[in-house]
């Protein structure tokens, strides 16, 4: 104002230069040119006036610095004191509004959804609480835990990790690691259900159980029925081409002339005897060996 033309002198203190030389001006904009850090020449930057911009206090007093740690003490909430934190590209959240350039500390507001703790320089890692989240890029978001965050899988009964089975028949923690893999447990499994149902694909492991194999993998399973060890009542077999009644072809019919005490009789088919009886031989090709209901028991 009025041609006084401020500039700084080598003290670090602006001063008239044109009318009213010599006399202390306030400096302007146009006096500071580009903020330098508020760490240099002096400047001794710091927050105040209550608008978040940080200035020199010592020499170029007035002018905006550029804040540095020392400036900006410990990070606070990304939230606070409309700091409008957001990330930057070096994956480091700072403020956008007041406290321009100092680091804060995110919150979900900042961090957004969570990401892979595999992606994006992450380094996700589960803490001590049992919550995934980066240490990278993004530090202190959470993240969704990968093989790699999570470790080695551990009871899904342990350490609040309150294990359930997804969708997919994959067991993985709900509370405490989130979303990691876990082993699960006769709580994690609850009831046996059928080796064969649900993708299971239970099998007989060295200890004489049947577990699953596929989905719900570690849970004891009910193997299927075994068959009977005992011939049933109403099935024979014919082995060899029998033909109805006559007995026309050779092989041997074997069916039964008593089911109530399944008394099993084998009677040649080449026509000295009729494969008759309570039933009859059905009609099958050469050397087939076959079942059909009758009257008579399984006979092998």
């Amino acid at each position: 104002m009025n041609q006084c033309s401020g500039a700084f002198g080598g003290d670090g203190v602006a001063r008239c230069t044109g009318h009213f030389a010599g006399c202390v001006c306030q400096a302007t904009p146009n006096t500071c040119g580009n903020p330098q850090s508020c760490d240099m020449n002096q400047c001794n930057g710091a927050f105040g006036g209550g608008d978040g911009i940080a200035r020199c206090t010592n020499h170029f007093a007035g002018c905006v610095c550029q804040a540095t740690t020392n400036t900006c003490g410990s990070p606070q909430s990304c939230d606070m004191n409309q700091c409008g934190g957001t990330f930057d590209g070096s994956g480091l959240a700072t403020c956008k509004g007041h406290f321009a350039g100092c680091q804060c500390v995110p919150t979900p507001n900042t961090c957004g959804q969570p990401q892979s703790c595999g992606l994006n320089n992450c380094n996700g890692a589960v803490d001590q609480d049992g919550t995934a989240r980066c240490n990278g890029h993004f530090a202190g978001c959470v993240c969704i835990p990968t093989s790699s965050s999570c470790g080695e899988p551990q009871s899904c009964d342990d350490r609040g990790c309150a294990g359930t089975f997804d969708g997919s028949g994959l067991a993985t923690c709900k509370g405490n690691f989130k979303g990691c893999q876990c082993i699960p447990t006769t709580n994690t499994c609850g009831q046996p259900q059928s080796c064969t149902l649900n993708n299971c694909n239970g099998s007989q492991d060295g200890d004489g159980k049947s577990r699953c194999n596929g989905h719900f993998a570690g849970c004891i399973c009910n193997p299927p029925a075994a068959p009977p060890s005992g011939p049933p009542s109403g099935i024979f077999i014919v082995n060899g081409n029998c033909d109805f009644d006559t007995g026309a072809h050779n092989g041997e019919c074997f069916f039964s002339t008593d089911n109530s005490n399944f008394a099993d009789q084998d009677i040649p088919c080449d026509g000295s005897s009729p494969c008759g009886g309570s039933g009859k031989c059905g009609v099958f090709s050469n050397s087939q060996v076959s079942f059909v209901v009758l009257f008579g028991i399984r006979k092998v």
